[in-house]
């Protein structure tokens, strides 16, 4: 008998430890952030390393793996081909981080819940293909995954068509196109 009410003040004083570090990490973030957010905004990191970029990266991103060269007699010059890659735009570890960072907070400024797709509940990820080129043209765009409702899909295309253009590539990028792949989460808060 006392060791069930020892086992049931043991639970008992965890739990209360418990919710009262919740309600202080709670606290600490409602002070840094005085805005009350109807939905979630979340560009989901990338399932898995995006290893295409990091091996364009090590090996000069040419599009045969070997450092550029020189005009020779009989050689093509590798520069001269157009260059392109892809990225998700939730990449950390990529050479084309600062600028994604750009990118993404300007989508963020202008996206929101379609108002009847939220009055419906409506929740998902759209994920969106789009393609920026040397001068901040936005050339192409496409849903690779459907929310699997037309408001939220119609709602990811529009933002990324109206923050268009976008700032030109840097010349270091050494690009022609980059393709950028981004995650629109939509979620409603309880």
């Amino acid at each position: 008998m006392l060791s069930k009410k020892l086992v049931l003040t043991f639970v008992s004083f965890s739990l209360a430890i418990h919710i009262a570090i919740l309600t202080a990490v709670g606290i600490i973030d409602g002070r840094r952030n005085h805005q009350i957010s109807v939905f979630t905004v979340d560009f989901k990191e990338p399932l898995k390393d995006d290893q295409s970029a990091t091996n364009k990266e090590r090996k000069g991103n040419s599009p045969t793996g070997h450092e550029d060269t020189e005009d020779k007699p009989g050689e093509t010059n590798i520069k001269s081909y157009e260059r392109e890659d892809t990225v998700n735009l939730g990449s950390r570890n990529t050479k084309y981080y600062s600028y994604l960072t750009k990118l993404k907070e300007n989508i963020k400024k202008n996206w929101l819940y379609p108002k009847q797709a939220y009055i419906r509940k409506e929740e998902g990820t759209t994920v969106v293909k789009f393609s920026i080129v040397k001068d901040g043209s936005l050339i192409d765009i496409c849903i690779i995954a459907s929310s699997g409702f037309k408001s939220l899909d119609t709602e990811a295309l529009n933002v990324v068509k109206l923050c268009a253009p976008y700032t030109p590539l840097p010349k270091n990028f050494n690009l022609s196109k980059l393709n950028i792949v981004a995650n629109f989460q939509y979620g409603l808060a309880d």
